[in-house]
């Protein structure tokens, strides 16, 4: 986690001596992540763009509807996501610029609460038989939810830019941890690759100085 706030803090400092024009920007993309099974996750982000010369910074509100065992938006098992996204585009008004976002995320709301999970953190499926002599794992929330991404930005038009990145990402989810001694409640941690396809339109506050 440590490496994850450097980075952001270095990026915020690095942008900060060359800007010169203020907007709103706007964000979709979708992620697809390798973790315990593949799990598709759809990011809508509202925020604020400051551009410059040599980069161009994004910092978003967002929300993360992440879904399992379906196809968009009809899923199994479903949990929805709010946090900050953080957008880095070195290059800032050239076509093509190198692409960097960390993330950061908290679970609102998952139908996944209270479901069985094995030993490792993975989930069961719904008919799976309860095992009552030895360990069991049960679902409850996930507080913390980071990913770092790192990618190329392409700029289509004057005001909408596609993303494509690759990333790793991991989660700290709650569980209650059953056995004949009755129960309490632990941690566990998923790590995962991450791959994302996104678009942004961004509106101008402000002209360019001349």
């Amino acid at each position: 986690m440590k490496s994850f706030l450097t980075t952001f803090v270095f990026l915020i400092t690095l942008n900060g001596f060359s800007q010169n024009e203020i907007g709103l920007v706007a964000g979709v993309s979708n992620n697809i992540n390798f973790s315990d099974g593949i799990v598709n996750c759809t990011i809508f982000s509202l925020g604020t763009q400051l551009v410059g010369d040599r980069n161009t910074s994004r910092f978003y509100l967002s929300y993360l509807f992440e879904g399992r065992n379906g196809v968009w938006p009809i899923y199994t098992h479903k949990s929805h996501y709010l946090g900050l996204t953080y957008e880095f585009r070195l290059l800032g008004r050239k076509k093509v610029g190198l692409y960097l976002s960390p993330s950061f995320f908290t679970e609102v709301h998952s139908n996944n609460y209270d479901r069985r999970m094995d030993e490792h953190g993975t989930f069961l499926p719904d008919d799976y038989k309860e095992d009552y002599s030895g360990m069991m794992n049960r679902y409850k929330k996930t507080p913390l939810f980071m990913k770092l991404l790192v990618g190329g930005d392409v700029r289509v038009t004057k005001n909408v830019f596609f993303n494509f990145a690759l990333g790793y990402g991991f989660k700290i989810y709650e569980h209650a941890i059953f056995n004949y001694l009755g129960h309490s409640n632990g941690f566990g941690k998923f790590h995962m690759l991450s791959l994302q396809m996104g678009v942004n339109y961004s509106i101008s506050l402000s002209k360019r100085d001349k």
